[in-house]
């Protein structure tokens, strides 16, 4: 589907859209989209000088700790909000298609648009296979600078098959390293959760591709695809600033648990530790009633996919558009009928619970 459609469709519903890692546009370019987008169906909701919508960035790290720094840095230079750490996909995303040398290198390479556009990355990929994934010259200034090469000759070595290569591997080996070490000195810690947490949480410049600045302000982390208790705690002490309980929609492992299932535990546990600490859930939603449900056992921000994703494919940002003004209009009746006047009076405890989950008794 259109990740430009998607994001410009959801921010015409006013929803809270999330920007991939793995896309074909850059992460700048769809932030442009977004903050660019009139909302057609309501224009009243931003003046063109306003605020940007609320959206959020989902990194995968690769196996450079330079390049990592590099990608958060960037998300941190636009007004996205919050940065998602999903630390669900060791094994690779996409399965051994993707993995695979003969893998049909033209369709894969879409979505490697956030490396082949990033100055580290090309830095690296020169250093490597002696060639770039972009002939944009002020993402290859670094390079240039670094190399003693000529913007304009570093642009001739420009080669997608070979950059895309470079990119699949250290792409899908870092995803592998991903880990909840705690220790500065161990040759895991640049993948864990808590070197992540710093990373985000700083306001000084992470990465030398840059001029020094000061950010206003550091980027929340969020980590995605937490599946137990006991990785719900260690989250939390790894300083992350909440949980996203996920099992990638049952993309990944076959017949794993539903995180439905599970929510309510780990909400328990992790309230009791820190109240701020958030608890947000996806997989399986498809309708307004999947989204009550989540609320009432703990959610405070659920994530929709495949349905916004089929919408995109049938009928692009007014699909995405129509979906979800549809779940948005059902969800307010549903909750009116419940007695609600907030989807976070479903967290009191001591309201009677109206909704029933799907593990309570029938």
């Amino acid at each position: 589907s259109d990740e430009i459609s998607c994001a410009q469709g959801a921010t015409d519903a006013n929803v809270v859209y999330t920007l991939g890692h793995l896309t074909k546009y850059t992460l700048e370019k769809i932030c442009r989209a977004v903050e660019s987008n009139a909302y057609y169906f309501n224009p009243r909701l931003r003046s063109p000088g306003g605020a940007p919508p609320f959206s959020m960035f989902q990194i995968y790290l690769t196996d450079d700790d330079d390049i990592n720094r590099s990608i958060i840095e960037r998300v941190k230079r636009t007004n996205l909000s919050v940065l998602i750490f999903t630390i669900d996909a060791g094994a690779g995303h996409g399965g051994i298609q993707m993995m695979d040398d003969y893998a049909d290198f033209t369709y894969a390479s879409k979505i490697a648009g956030n490396l082949f556009e990033d100055p580290m990355f090309n830095y690296k990929c020169f250093l490597r296979n002696r060639c770039v994934g972009t002939r944009t010259p002020s993402v290859l200034t670094y390079a240039s600078r670094r190399l003693r090469i000529p913007v304009a000759k570093l642009s001739r070595t420009f080669d997608l098959k070979n950059a895309f290569t470079y990119a699949r591997d250290i792409q899908f080996k870092g995803m592998a390293k991903q880990n909840s070490d705690k220790n500065p000195k161990s040759k895991m810690y640049p993948w864990s959760v808590a070197y992540l947490a710093r990373l985000a949480h700083t306001r000084q410049t992470i990465s030398p591709a840059y001029p020094k600045i000061t950010h206003r302000r550091g980027l929340p982390l969020v980590v995605k695809g937490v599946m137990s208790v006991e990785d719900a705690d260690a989250v939390q002490k790894s300083g992350a600033d909440g949980i996203y309980v996920s099992n990638h929609g049952g993309r990944f492992v076959f017949n794993s648990a539903s995180p439905i299932d599970v929510l309510r535990q780990i909400h328990q546990k992790v309230k009791k530790s820190d109240p701020r600490f958030g608890v947000w859930f996806d997989s399986g939603v498809r309708s307004a009633t999947d989204v009550l449900i989540a609320y009432s056992q703990g959610a405070e921000f659920v994530g929709i996919g495949r349905p916004v994703i089929y919408a995109c494919v049938d009928n692009g940002r007014g699909g995405v558009r129509q979906v979800l003004q549809s779940i948005l209009y059902t969800l307010r009746d549903q909750a009116r009928l419940c007695g609600l006047t907030s989807l976070t009076q479903l967290h009191d405890k001591k309201r009677p619970l109206t909704v029933r989950s799907e593990t309570s008794p029938r």
